[in-house]
């Protein structure tokens, strides 16, 4: 981005160095440098961009929007534009993303980034027609262009297109490494053959305890929640204290930890103890990954983990089991989230608006009632990424699209479960921190459940 033709113009010599720190990566020069000339000059539409660009790139999209929207109130330029409408592209408010993204492209039609946020606008507003005509403006200037062949398999498969929408994504996958997890996505009859479970569904799996359960009295449901030793010395005393707090009322905690290092079951129960908390298992294992110097592949083996045990699971307990990632903040009883899926077999947070088989499901809380229906699935979804697994194609997003998958194939193939969206009101009781808003770690609501005795100790890999 230029001081010039990019912003619209001359903003003076503190502006050009702050947009000359920001295309450097020197975001807090350029902060400061921004927030001194909005003193004294508090309508510099450059200044408020900048802000914007920065909260947006620190993903305080909310935070960024209004930065945004006073810019080009102010003096629109192409960069502010498509930003807002990237942000609100990200926030879901579709319609209004759509005003500021053609602002863009009447300007300019040949604009490849505005034509992708305006296929995933008109995608997620299930405008499927005129997302197909965009996307295919988009193919045209970048015939080779993995956004591209990703956006088209994903509306495409939306519209029940198996076949074309995994060409699409598999030519993603090969033209950049960007996007290879495009080629694990897979909705065929044989590879169904591969991975379906048997009639009988036989769960032979043996947890080996962290430590004694400490099981005292009854219970109607587990929560559940797995992850590696680091991770769960990020997040786990807000994990657990909140869930002490608000939610252990009739319910069981099942930890399951991956490559717990010396040190961390005596960790563990001693948080355990200054909690009080009764009715917690702690399970553990070693990844099955060799060391690799991407850390990727590892950490990817972490966030499938809970999939590949949740059979065992419901075959242990017989019983709900409420799976949450350990970056989750308990706030309320979560009786109301449990039974916000009635009947059904499974209850799911679906992405809205819906962008990408593997953003769709969100993998962050998952509800399996104890049902044949819900055993089966999961045994799938355990088998597909066991096959991927083997093949060592540990790519990011791998839970998600197994939970995909294995629900458009049964869909197509088999006995699909029957699925609850969990709906946006029973969601009150929790809230994801997610890993990459670390700003959010020192909210209220999150710092209040820290324990000043119980600081990070994980090992640097």
């Amino acid at each position: 981005m230029s001081s010039g033709q990019s912003v619209g113009g001359d903003s003076g010599d503190a502006m050009s160095r702050a947009v000359d720190a920001y295309d450097q990566g020197e975001l807090d020069a350029s902060r400061v440098l921004c927030e001194q000339q909005l003193r004294v000059e508090p309508s510099n539409a450059v200044a408020l961009m900048l802000l914007g660009l920065i909260a947006k790139r620190g993903l305080q999209v909310e935070d960024a929007i209004p930065l945004l929207e006073r810019s080009v109130q102010i003096a629109p330029n192409r960069k502010s534009l498509t930003s807002l409408a990237d942000c609100y592209l990200r926030v879901g408010r579709l319609e209004q993303g759509l005003h500021y993204i053609d602002q863009v492209l009447a300007g300019n039609t040949d604009n490849l980034e505005a034509l992708l946020i305006k296929a995933a606008i008109l995608h997620g507003q299930q405008k499927f027609d005129d997302a197909l005509a965009c996307i295919g403006d988009a193919a045209r200037l970048a015939p080779e262009s993995h956004l591209v062949e990703a956006r088209l398999g994903s509306i495409l498969a939306e519209l029940g297109q198996y076949e074309a929408a995994e060409q699409h994504f598999q030519t993603a996958a090969r033209v950049s490494r960007e996007a290879r997890h495009c080629g694990l996505i897979n909705f065929r009859q044989s590879v169904w053959r591969q991975i379906a479970p048997s009639s009988a569904v036989a769960v032979a799996d043996e947890f080996a305890h962290l430590r004694a359960p400490h099981i005292e009295a009854p219970y109607d449901a587990v929560v559940a929640a797995c992850c590696d030793a680091r991770y769960f010395y990020k997040y786990g005393v807000t994990f657990m204290n909140s869930y002490a707090q608000n939610a252990a009322g009739g319910k069981l905690l099942h930890l399951h930890i991956i490559d717990p290092e010396e040190g961390f079951a005596a960790h563990l129960e001693t948080l355990i103890a200054q909690l009080g908390l009764r009715n917690v298992v702690a399970t553990y294992e070693y990844a099955p990954v060799d060391e690799e110097p991407d850390f990727n592949l590892r950490r990817t083996f972490y966030s499938c983990a809970r999939f590949l045990r949740m059979a065992a699971l419901l075959a242990h307990y017989q019983k709900t089991i409420a799976c949450f990632d350990i970056d989750t903040v308990f706030e309320a009883p979560l009786d109301e989230l449990v039974g916000s899926v009635g009947g059904a077999d499974i209850g799911l947070v679906r992405r809205d608006p819906p962008d990408s088989p593997w953003l769709d499901i969100v993998a962050n809380i998952v509800i399996a009632n104890n049902t044949a229906g819900t055993l089966r699935y999961f045994s799938a979804v355990e088998n597909f990424i066991r096959h991927f697994v083997g093949r060592g194609k540990l790519f990011w997003h791998l839970d998600q699209i197994a939970l995909f998958c294995v629900l458009k194939m049964m869909e197509r193939f088999d006995a699909p479960p029957q699925v609850a969206p969990i709906p946006p009101s029973a969601l009150g009781a929790v809230w994801h921190i997610g890993n990459p808003y670390q700003y959010r770690r020192a909210e209220y609501r999150v710092a209040r459940y820290q324990l000043a005795d119980f600081a990070p100790q994980a090992k640097q890999p």
